[in-house]
């Protein structure tokens, strides 16, 4: 659209303004040719009716550019995405790999907010699925029961208070605000039964340790 609402550079133009200018010119027009001034014997004809039938020609020419550049920019994007589809075909997975290697790959494809399958991603902690499958591989090759990255999360908490590391410490190794939520949502005894059991019996007999003290005293 041109700075000035009033221009008649039609170039200046798109196609919907067009429209509604030529419409105007029309509204015009038809005034004229009912008033008589459209008859070329009318004295009002060069003045008045000619120049708004000129105008309406130049208008019409331009509607008529406008809309030959508007077919070929979609005969162009159709053009493009005829290419687009017949590339995307060339490099598609299930065209250039075995169903085999495409297994092997499965680790190591992308599946992003672009929900593409050209995506391959070489770095494996770049993607949640891949850091999934990836400490999933690491529990097989250690020899351990394959855990999700929750649970190895949890274990790791846990371990922390086993070994009597500060809770503000852990509250920051967990990127936790509340103590609470390490406390109570990733804290889990991690001894086995004997081990657990012996260590129930230990502070019971202490428990009735310190009462028998505390009725002697």
């Amino acid at each position: 659209m041109p700075e000035d609402p009033e221009s008649t550079d039609w170039t200046l133009y798109g196609l919907n303004p067009l429209k509604e200018k030529l419409s105007v010119f029309e509204q015009k027009q038809a005034v004229c040719m009912k008033a008589g001034h459209g008859n070329v014997d009318s004295q009002y004809y060069q003045s008045e009716y000619l120049p708004i039938y000129n105008t309406i020609n130049d208008i019409n020419f331009q509607i008529s550019k406008v809309n030959n550049e508007i077919e070929l920019l979609k005969s162009s994007q159709n053009e493009i995405s005829a290419q687009m589809a017949t590339i995307i075909n060339v490099v598609a997975m299930e065209n250039n790999f075995t169903k085999e290697q495409l297994a092997e790959l499965s680790t190591f494809i992308r599946e992003d907010e672009l929900n593409s399958e050209n995506f391959i991603v070489t770095d494996i902690m770049s993607d949640t699925r891949c850091l999934k499958q990836y400490l999933h591989n690491l529990c097989i090759d250690t020899g351990i029961m394959a855990k999700s990255n929750h649970k190895i999360r949890k274990t790791y908490i846990s371990s922390l208070f086993d070994l009597g590391i500060n809770i503000n410490t852990i509250k920051e190794q967990a990127g936790h605000e509340d103590e609470r939520t390490s406390l109570h949502n990733y804290c889990f005894d991690q001894s086995e039964n004997s081990v657990l059991e012996m260590k129930l019996e230990s502070a019971m007999n202490k428990n009735v340790y310190f009462k028998s003290v505390n009725k002697e005293s």
